[in-house]
């Protein structure tokens, strides 16, 4: 059974538009090369105003991460679980999903739907278990603890139906099967669990069938205990699997199973008029390897991966601006500190764009700390010059970061009031006053809090803000000129008596 058909009409139509014709090495060297770029037709659109979940494989908390640094809010970033109760450095790498059905349960749990089953819980000591519904690699914790974790978890629960975004990751389909609960698992039970009870566990590779069936159980659950709103956005991750346990080359089992979570996707996505694929495994995949992923062929490049969200994000959400470079004519690409004082000479020098590249990319791609400079510092020069160079949207995001880096001063706070104030944020009167709070000599904070005040409709606090800028600079042009101009506002308009009538 086809999953589409087109008519005549419809083929022709299709033929002509941007990207109908596969990149011809003879005519077109730019589509497939070291970032290869992949057209997409998104079916809605989202702001930094929508909740956005992300579950999935690894490669979601990459998308979390380069999202998060673009201003949207991801509730899934809430949960950090301590240190060594992880595998990395990701705080919540414990939400980690590599199969399909991982996934269906972990809807089910969260959202009430099922109990989570206590009796999943595998003991490898006396005293301590592992959640085999979580990720693999996670160290042994008591009973208690993970009990205690399992709530935290559920508690993303109450956040999700507000969610309208809800973006999935497919990893693989190499699936470990507990007979005991009949439940499929996340990944390999612990080893001493394998040998304590070899009959209980069995590794199953999905089909087709299979995945198109767990993706239909989400949408149903999201369905009915979701956003009622809510739009998903399906990829598949281009993070290959370490090893394979089913007998097969490594190579060829990998191409199996993102075959089969592709073809998958596409059929699940035909299917819903709120569904969209977005093909980042096919750019990631059809990149330079050498550009695309690290030097254990598996992790993909924070720098490819924020590409590709700043590529989605100016497709879905309205008035984005991606910004793009020409790395390769750096000189100093791999030195980070000189390439940061590049960025400030560039700054200093009044080229924001290139500023705005040079710090894009020191961002991108982590080397903030081998800049050998402070990351509050280094984020409120970036918000600045983003801001300065006319990208005020991007801007507020670092800005904000900056303000979390660095609480005690004032300064970022009041940059943070600028850009929000322009984007005619509601928030920007409390940056302001924060500002003033921190720095009260301030003759500049106080008087930008007087006109928000005045912009806000509080002409009362306006007054009186005027009049303290006043008090510490009594030649002070603007709080002389903001006062006149609310005095004219208040004063009381004269009736003039119309003439009588002949």
């Amino acid at each position: 059974m086809p999953i589409d058909s087109f008519s005549v009409d419809e083929t022709q139509a299709n033929l002509r538009k941007p990207g109908a014709i596969y990149p011809d090495g003879r005519k077109t060297r730019d589509r497939l090369g070291k970032y290869t770029v992949v057209g997409s037709q998104p079916s809605f659109t989202f702001s930094r105003d929508d909740l956005i979940f992300t579950i999935g494989s690894c490669f979601a908390r990459n998308i979390e991460r380069k999202l998060a640094s673009l201003g949207f809010q991801l509730p899934t970033m809430t949960l950090e679980v301590p240190a060594e109760e992880r595998v990395s450095e990701t705080p919540n790498e414990i939400l980690n999903k590599y199969t399909t059905a991982a996934i269906v349960n972990e809807f089910r749990w969260i959202l009430g739907i099922d109990a989570f089953p206590e009796e999943g819980l595998i003991a490898v000591s006396e005293n301590q278990v592992c959640d085999p519904h979580l990720h693999p690699g996670l160290p042994p914790v008591s009973r208690a603890r993970a009990l205690e974790r399992r709530s935290e978890i559920h508690a993303l629960g109450a956040v999700l139906p507000k969610c309208r975004v809800i973006i999935v990751t497919l990893g693989l389909v190499e699936t470990w099967f507990d007979g005991r609960t009949g439940l499929y698992l996340n990944g390999m039970p612990h080893r001493s669990a394998l040998k304590a009870d070899p009959e209980r566990y069995s590794l199953r590779r999905q089909s087709y069938e299979d995945i198109v069936a767990d993706l239909e159980a989400m949408h149903d659950i999201l369905s009915s205990h979701g956003n009622p709103e809510f739009k998903m956005i399906v990829s598949v991750s281009p993070v290959p699997f370490k090893a394979t346990y089913s007998g097969q080359d490594a190579i060829a089992a990998n191409t199996y199973s993102k075959s089969v979570l592709r073809a998958a996707a596409e059929r699940f996505c035909t299917a819903h008029d709120n569904v969209d694929y977005f093909p980042s495994y096919e750019m990631v995949t059809l990149s330079e390897r050498s550009a695309a992923y690290a030097d254990d062929n598996i992790h993909v490049r924070e720098e490819m991966v924020s590409r590709i969200m700043e590529l989605a994000a100016s497709r879905y959400v309205p008035g984005y601006q991606a910004i793009e470079a020409d790395t390769a004519k750096w000189v100093n690409k791999d030195k980070p500190l000189l390439l940061y004082q590049d960025a400030l000479a560039a700054r200093a020098q009044g080229n924001y764009e290139q500023a705005v590249e040079l710090m894009k990319y020191l961002d991108d791609t982590g080397l903030v700390a081998k800049a050998k400079v402070e990351p509050g510092e280094f984020y409120l020069r970036y918000g600045t010059t983003l801001a300065r160079a006319g990208y005020a949207g991007l801007a507020e995001p670092y800005l904000a970061r900056a303000v979390s880096l660095l609480p005690g001063q004032a300064l970022p706070q009041y940059k943070l009031g600028l850009i929000t104030a322009r984007l005619r944020r509601r928030e920007a009167l409390f940056h302001f006053q924060r500002a003033v709070e921190l720095a009260p000599d301030s003759v500049e904070f106080l008087h930008r809090l007087a006109i928000q005040y005045e912009r806000e409709k509080q002409p009362d606090l306006a007054v009186r803000t005027f009049e303290k800028v006043l008090e510490m600079d009594p030649n002070h042009d603007g709080a002389h000129t903001g006062l006149a101009r609310l005095k004219v506002r208040a004063a009381p308009v004269a009736l003039v008596p119309a003439p009588p009538r002949a």
